[in-house]
């Protein structure tokens, strides 16, 4: 298994800039099972898996806080696994060897699997915009921020994640 993490920064037109992802599969060898980690958008391990078709390759994204991401690695809730079944297996065998079998592995497509983080990723990110737009409201009307954030987030249905406005 060789686990792809790198860096799939934003150009200036805002596009995504994937030359470092590239740059891994144009240096690979058939053998092991490559697991994508980095963000990338829905569509990409489709085409990365069809310009090497030789080689072996899954999308498995990371769900992680940059404050608590060593914490969040081992803790994790769920691992998404997108690609062939028969590599999907053998990545959520490894999981299960290493983290346990009490957390659930998603098995799905490369396109459900970048998708699943997408929709994760763009979630959080509304909700620190709504966060942000609220925080002014109440600066504005002189509400106590932290007692309306601290009321806001006891609703069970919001969660403390993402709450930290404006932010570090």
């Amino acid at each position: 298994f060789v686990f792809v993490c790198v860096p799939t920064p934003m150009n200036t037109d805002g596009s995504q800039n994937k030359k470092f992802i590239e740059s891994v599969f144009e240096k690979s060898k058939k053998g092991p099972i490559y697991i994508i980690k980095s963000t990338i958008q829905p569509g990409t391990t489709k085409n990365i898996q069809s310009n090497y078709p030789d080689l072996d390759i899954i999308f498995s994204p990371e769900f992680l806080t940059e404050r608590t991401a060593t914490f969040d690695f081992i803790s994790q809730t769920r691992y998404v696994l997108g690609g062939k079944s028969e590599n999907v297996s053998k990545v959520s065998d490894l999981y299960k060897d290493r983290f346990g079998k009490s957390v659930a592995a998603l098995e799905t497509d490369f396109e459900s699997a970048e998708s699943i983080k997408y929709a994760c990723n763009n979630f959080f990110a509304t909700k620190v915009a709504f966060l942000n737009e609220m925080r002014l409201i109440s600066d504005k009307v002189g509400a106590k921020w932290d007692d309306v954030l601290e009321g806001f987030i006891r609703d069970g249905r919001v969660g403390h994640s993402h709450t930290q406005v404006p932010g570090p």
